[in-house]
């Protein structure tokens, strides 16, 4: 067996903790959906989001919403409205020393399918 050459790190829940932001966007959507008259608890908004995740699709939060509701123009607001609020990312307190320490022994390298900007808010 050939020896580790290198390694890459996600950014998102690996690097940088997302959780705050996934809390704020679940509460987000409760509001939303109560707007339209649609009562959901945290853990229905979660399980759809697990779903959605489960069934890889393309769009989480569009997943998520097409669980929650078969109303077309509800879904279309809310999808407009429940943005990912990356202003709450936060690095975890390894985020830099981990892969600093690796970098003496092996290539290392930084992926990501954030929205634009993951580098400045690793900075």
């Amino acid at each position: 067996m050939s020896e580790l050459a290198g390694s890459f790190f996600d950014v998102g829940n690996t690097l940088v903790s997302e959780e705050a932001a996934t809390e704020y966007r679940i509460r987000r959507l409760i509001g939303l959906l109560a707007g339209f008259g649609r009562g959901y608890s945290i853990e229905d908004v979660r399980s759809a989001f697990r779903e959605a995740a489960e069934e890889f699709a393309p769009r989480l939060v569009s997943g998520a919403v097409e669980r929650l509701t078969d109303d077309p123009e509800c879904r279309k607001s809310i999808e407009a409205e429940v943005r990912y609020a990356e202003e709450l990312d936060a690095p975890y307190s390894d985020a830099e020393q981990t892969p600093r320490m690796l970098l003496s022994r092996y290539k290392i390298g930084v992926i990501a399918n954030q929205s634009a900007g993951p580098v400045e808010r690793l900075r």
